[in-house]
């Protein structure tokens, strides 16, 4: 008699929209958002669909999400990411790229982005007050994060917020940033 066992394995998935992941994204960007006195932005799930498909390539470069403005990044590690993945690849986007920046100046320029915008560009996504949404993956055998930004930022000639706020006497810089 022979007694045939198959064992059938179920795929486990990470749901990187779900909570706690989702939830972990839009607080890092938010915090950040809120020190500029931007209005914080929302889960985009269409935008993070997009990530999830782009991310699952596991190759390190823009793509995948027409319209959307796109910040990439990626850990050395192996495996899936985690939540300090996720919090470690907003950061790299702003306090990594916050010496570079200068807020008030034109973003477009030596003065406002230390070396030309692609030094500060990340941060500036982030940023664009325009953006409302955001919606975020990472690669399902890598450690790829792709988020994807609605409406998206970085337009030429524009910066992400207004550098100036008017008075009658004076055009200062108002803004309370630690």
């Amino acid at each position: 008699m022979f007694i045939l066992c198959r064992t059938i394995v179920k795929e486990e998935r990470r749901e990187y929209s779900e909570l706690p992941f989702k939830d972990t994204w839009l607080s890092a960007h938010n915090a950040f958002r809120a020190k500029y006195s931007v209005a914080p932005l929302t889960w985009n799930a269409e935008g993070a669909a997009l990530a999830q498909s782009w991310a699952d390539n596991c190759d390190f470069k823009h793509g995948g999400a027409e319209g959307y403005g796109q910040n990439i990044w990626m850990s050395s590690g192996g495996g899936t990411c985690n939540l300090n993945d996720i919090e470690d690849s907003v950061t790299s986007w702003t306090a990594g790229e916050l010496p570079d920046w200068t807020c008030g100046k034109d973003m477009w320029s030596d003065d406002g982005c230390n070396g030309g915008w692609a030094n500060c560009g990340h941060l500036t996504q982030v940023l664009w007050q325009d953006t409302t949404s955001v919606g975020c993956a990472c690669g399902t055998t890598c450690k790829l994060v792709v988020c994807n930004y609605n409406p998206a930022g970085n337009i030429v000639g524009e910066n992400p917020i207004p550098a100036v706020r008017s008075s009658s006497t004076s055009s200062s810089l108002i803004l309370d940033v630690e």
